[in-house]
């Protein structure tokens, strides 16, 4: 058995639940009721992505290594509304 890594982009929902996506495997999703369960739900998605992957003899996505994820915050200055 071979371990990846992949990077996860969690996601809180309007209704307090959390959403995952996988940027190196787009349309590989996850949803769970808080963070815990939603990253848990990801691993098992990832995993089952891989397995479709493998059992069609396609080649499994290797995350870039250089790519540096991150969140900033910005303030900006508006002009007031009339």
């Amino acid at each position: 058995m071979e371990n990846f890594i992949y990077t996860i982009e969690v996601t809180r929902q309007w209704n307090g639940s959390f959403a995952v996506t996988v940027p190196t495997l787009p349309g590989c999703v996850a949803r769970g009721t808080d963070f815990a369960h939603a990253v848990s739900k990801a691993r098992e998605a990832i995993g089952t992505r891989l397995a479709v992957l493998e059992g069609l003899g396609q080649p499994i996505p290797e995350e870039r290594r250089n790519l540096h994820s991150v969140t900033l915050g910005v303030q900006v200055s508006r002009p007031a509304r009339t």
